[in-house]
């Protein structure tokens, strides 16, 4: 495919690229628009698509390199820095069995100079994150895209061209949730709660081992909501009413420059003016967004914390 009718390509389906200089990873600032100081950003495209006018503009010939912006509409890249580290992922996917299976061996994949490029995508916006062999893009990044052409001079090819990517409900579904819970890094002014618990194996009766806690009379989930202040996850945030119920933080979704995150102490619930939560989180639904995993494992964790 070329790079033009590639980028068309994308835009199509609702993803952002950008131009990038020729057997590099820097974006051309010779094609980009410029903010009010004259410099050229690349920016604005994690909330707009670029026009076909644009597109057509910045890739004439196979002479440029393009990028495509991760963490807008829930895009999320794992980029596997060796085929060492990607085969490693792929012995536990197939072991795992199931969804994570079947994602991982039919989702959008990109061959890079050294490694692979595996793209899904999140209901949610996510958080970079950096592991032993493996980097998770997603706001505010982007990744070059198939034809570019590596600083080394090796091209970026797709595995499958006519591959989709698939939409995960979270990245405990195609990484391991010990793993993501191991290396999760906030904002200074957002914690996780200390003693932070290994997630426990499911036994065969899932919904058992959910409910099954330390008083039986009760629901696990209910005795984790009153365990919990969700106020405890954001050491530094604002009060905003007098009577003590609403709070203000940072968003640790998004690059936040103004406090933009609410927390209302009385129903225990919280979420981002911004829309980087679509439904209000409780406690349970934070710590699974904090750290990567799915609801179902939150529970698992902070169960061990009771």
């Amino acid at each position: 495919m070329e790079i033009l009718e590639s980028a068309l390509y994308w835009r199509k389906k609702g993803i952002a690229v950008i131009p990038i200089r020729f057997r590099d990873k820097k974006p051309d600032g010779s094609l980009l628009p410029r903010d009010e100081k004259g410099k050229p950003v690349w920016e604005p495209f994690q909330k707009r698509l670029p026009t076909e006018n644009e597109i057509k503009t910045w890739f004439p010939s196979r002479l440029r390199n393009m990028a495509i912006i991760t963490g807008w509409r829930g895009l999320v890249v794992l980029d596997f820095d060796n085929a060492a580290a990607f085969s490693q992922w792929r012995v536990w996917t197939t072991r795992k069995g199931g969804f994570t299976r079947y994602a991982s061996e039919s989702t959008y994949q990109v061959r890079t100079a050294r490694g692979i490029h595996v793209y899904v995508r999140l209901p949610h916006t996510e958080l970079n994150r950096k592991f032993d062999g493996i980097d998770i893009k997603a706001a505010g990044g982007y990744v070059l895209a198939p034809p570019s052409i590596h600083p080394t001079g090796i091209q970026y090819q797709a595995v499958d061209e006519k591959a989709q990517i698939i939409l995960v409900d979270a990245l405990s579904d195609i990484l391991p949730a010990k793993l993501l819970e191991k290396h999760t890094e906030l904002p200074e002014d957002v914690v996780i709660l200390p003693g932070r618990a290994q997630v426990p194996q499911p036994s065969d009766d899932l919904w058992e081992t959910v409910n099954r806690g330390p008083d039986p009379e009760r629901a696990l989930v209910d005795q984790i909501r009153e365990k919990f202040d969700i106020l405890s996850f954001f050491p530094n945030a604002e009060k905003t009413s007098g009577n003590g119920r609403w709070y203000r933080s940072m968003c640790p979704f998004h690059q936040d420059n103004h406090p933009s995150f609410w927390i209302d102490r009385a129903r225990q619930i919280c979420g981002c003016f911004a829309a980087c939560t679509p439904k209000p989180l409780d406690v349970i639904n934070l710590y699974a967004r904090l750290n990567g995993i799915s609801n179902v494992e939150s529970i698992f964790s902070l169960s061990r914390l009771l």
